[in-house]
């Protein structure tokens, strides 16, 4: 190809990239940013990821395998059916196995993903042992890593001194962070684990992740799908819709129209939302939702 001829091709690449520059410019000048959602809009989207986190992936495309070799009770905690103790020892270790064979593929997409070894070998576990042996991904500090990035990236957007580019940036990161808490915790119930140990609610922000962790680490300690199960994660989920809103509120007081275009909302495109479009609440999905109730 001749010099000329990669001349002109470079004048046509970067007329295309003004071009797109501009377009991209007008479109946030005059799109107006997508609503916040409501209360009753968290609740739906929150057991629906829930759901999809919990079962539909561990399930089948993470664990199809597993599956099938103890169909009857995975089965079962689909249909949305009680275990007995026993039942619940036996699916919480094979679900875990899915998570342990998948933490490489899994650490791809999140990298608060934690890992340890022989966790608490001295505590009371939920399968009628001790401890964690071996590695795992430990969803408690996991969703602490997460929650610890979200903190930051709200400090950054209310920081007046920030830019507006980076507060973008960081809007998005802290809605991704938002979803991968409760990525690492809807999973939580289903595995085997070590109680939950309190930390210091140093603000709201830790007060409302607090709630979550407590509400799904007393499902955890439940028998699978029991009403004391279902009880306690309908307590979890409603406090997740609570700490989405919170973060919500903060992301839209600092962000400019213009800003909350380009970042979208939670569970948007920019922060790697999960598609829920086919997605259901599940057969213990709130219904009605708490919003809902008397109406």
């Amino acid at each position: 190809m001749t010099r000329p001829v990669l001349r002109r091709l470079a004048w046509w690449a970067l007329g295309a990239l003004v071009a797109i520059a501009v377009a991209g410019a007008a479109y946030i000048a005059v799109a107006e940013p997508p609503p916040p959602y409501t209360r009753t809009e968290v609740a739906g989207l929150t057991d629906r990821l829930n759901h999809e986190a919990a079962i539909v992936s561990p399930h089948f495309s993470l664990g199809e395998p597993t599956r099938n070799a103890h169909l009857e009770v995975f089965k079962a905690v689909e249909a949305g059916q009680p275990l007995t103790e026993a039942q619940s020892a036996e699916y919480r270790q094979a679900y875990q196995s899915i998570l342990r064979g998948k933490q490489r593929y899994l650490a791809l997409f999140d990298r608060q993903l934690t890992v340890v070894h022989d966790h608490g070998m001295a505590e009371a576990n939920n399968v009628g042992g001790r401890g964690i042996a071996a590695d795992h991904d430990h969803h408690d500090f996991s969703a602490r890593s997460n929650l610890d990035s979200l903190r930051g990236s709200l400090a950054r957007i209310e920081d007046p001194a920030v830019s507006g580019v980076s507060r973008i940036l960081h809007a998005v990161c802290a809605y991704k962070d938002l979803t991968d808490i409760i990525l690492h915790m809807a999973t939580a119930p289903q595995t085997k684990s070590t109680p939950y140990h309190e930390a210091a609610e140093l603000d709201e922000l830790e007060r409302l992740f607090a709630r979550v962790m407590r509400a799904y680490k007393a499902a955890q300690f439940q028998p699978v799908n029991s009403w004391g199960y279902a009880r306690s994660l309908h307590a979890a989920l409603e406090a997740y819709d609570d700490l989405v809103l919170h973060v919500q509120g903060r992301v839209d007081a600092h962000l400019s129209r213009g800003q909350r275009v380009v970042t979208g909302r939670w569970l948007g495109w920019q922060s790697f939302g999960p598609d829920l479009d086919d997605a259901t609440p599940g057969p213990l999905g709130r219904d009605p939702h708490p919003a809902e109730k008397g109406s």
